[in-house]
């Protein structure tokens, strides 16, 4: 029995023939040999045209895809050839076989790849074209020195599990060397091995890849991009897989925000991640803690703004716990000074609370503000600027619950303010005073609440006294 694997989407129906006549090389013999395998290759004496690659396949016991490897074929010589590719192969190979590949067309692909699953490893085969070696080095001419690096191909691998859902993700950045490709006329081919670097208890039963390159990332969704997320997949262990890829040609900081939402397209939960990313390269990151019961995540990259720091988003969830996620682009860590204005169903606020939210410099975080009034059914969220001295940033008075709201920022040493509260009723005749002491510490911000107990006050006024 012999396998060949087809390329391209379109293709229908395949059909072989047996060559009358022997006109170029054959494999006759292949063995391997603890971590090398021999291929004897005959070239007929009437050959004129060589195969370009070998690839050779192993399988298990159960037939089972087990190992794949491969070399570039640049000359052969009349008769035959014994060909060897030092390689390390998985302890359950059982048999292989081998086959050669002949130009026709040409293109930068995935040939095969098989999974090692005794040692959570993937053998990737795949080639890589460069048609500015192969036009220069026909026409005997120069290459540019400027085209002297190394090229890279994006390798993206989904697993499944025996009923064909998705299960886990990885990557790996497969590097063609530059003077590989000179050698083989700007066409060569390369197998890596990926490691799986997936939880233990995450044992997929398959595994597919996909390949991108520096050029198709550039017109990635017909823009031009620095980075961005290719795929994330959360499993039912909380784990969230994410593949990144980064086509900028330097390295940095990368802030990701990861959504949930409803049916009805709601947003009920919310976090965030710094991923740092090596230039031109793809990787794949695990957050480990997400809720597993979630079903529609969205995970993005955020572009970053030129202001010291601010609100990215925030999401309020029925368990009145609200998620907020921000940025702190400042040269040092900091307390962002967060307001949180809450909304009744009429679209009335009705409430204030704040957060000093500590989030290091140059990074992305997130916060959690847990008791959230159930009666708050909307919120509004925002980065306070940092004050000299005392500052009362707002006052709001819930009139149905008689509960007064204020809102006081502190740059500067903790202290004692004293607050006079003064009340009127509903035709503006004072009804209501009374003194609150404030306990505003360095460096923070506060929501204060005050329990108004007269219920003809309708509105009120309060007086800071030195």
């Amino acid at each position: 029995m012999f396998r060949y694997k087809i390329d391209g989407d379109n293709v229908s129906r395949v059909e072989a023939y047996i060559l009358k006549d022997k006109i170029g090389a054959s494999i006759i013999a292949v063995t391997n040999l603890q971590d090398t395998v021999f291929i004897n290759v005959y070239n007929e004496q009437k050959s004129k045209v060589n195969p370009t690659f070998l690839v050779v396949r192993g399988y298990t016991q159960e037939n089972e895809p087990c190992y794949v490897s491969s070399m570039n074929v640049t000359s052969l010589s009349k008769g035959e050839n014994e060909l060897h590719i030092r390689t390390d192969t998985p302890s359950n190979l059982t048999y292989i076989e081998a086959y050669l590949e002949y130009a026709t067309i040409k293109s930068t692909r995935v040939v095969d790849w098989a999974y090692d699953n005794i040692e959570r490893r993937v053998y990737v085969t795949a080639t890589y074209y460069e048609p500015y070696f192969e036009d220069v080095l026909k026409k005997k001419g120069i290459i540019d020195i400027n085209q002297m690096f190394d090229r890279y191909l994006y390798l993206q691998l989904i697993g499944y599990d025996i009923n064909d859902n998705k299960v886990a993700l990885s990557s790996r950045n497969m590097v063609f060397n530059v003077r590989k490709l000179i050698n083989t006329e700007g066409y060569a081919i390369d197998t890596c091995v990926v490691q799986i670097n997936s939880p233990n208890s995450v044992v997929p039963k398959k595994w597919v890849v996909k390949c991108f390159t520096y050029e198709k990332l550039k017109t990635f969704e017909n823009k031009t991009v620095t980075s961005c997320v290719l795929d994330w997949y959360l499993d039912n262990k909380g784990n969230l897989y994410i593949v990144i890829m980064n086509n900028a040609e330097k390295s940095g900081m990368d802030y990701l925000i990861i959504r949930e939402y409803d049916k009805n397209n709601k947003m009920v939960f919310l976090s965030s991640r710094n991923v740092r990313l090596k230039p031109q390269a793809i990787d794949t990151f695990i957050i480990s803690g997400i809720p597993a019961y979630l079903k529609n995540i969205q995970v993005k990259i955020i572009q970053n703004k030129s202001m010291p720091s601010f609100v990215v988003d925030w999401c309020l969830d029925k368990q009145g716990n609200l998620y907020i996620v921000g940025i702190n682009n400042s040269e040092r860590d900091d307390n962002l000074w967060v307001k949180i204005e809450g909304y009744d169903q009429k679209g009335q606020k009705i409430w204030l609370g704040s957060r000093n939210f500590r989030v290091r410099k140059g990074t992305i975080d997130t916060c959690v503000v847990n008791n959230i009034p159930a009666y708050v059914k909307k919120v509004n969220v925002l980065v306070l600027p940092e004050q000299d001295g005392v500052k009362i940033q707002e006052k709001l008075f819930d009139r149905d619950r008689k509960k007064l709201y204020i809102i006081i920022t502190n740059f500067g040493n903790s202290k004692n303010i004293k607050i006079q509260i003064n009340g009127f009723d509903a035709n503006g005749k004072f009804v209501y005073k009374t003194m609150y002491n404030a306990i505003v510490k360095s460096n923070i911000v506060g929501a204060h609440m005050i329990n108004i107990s007269n219920n003809k006050v309708e509105q009120v006024e309060i007086k800071v006294l030195k």
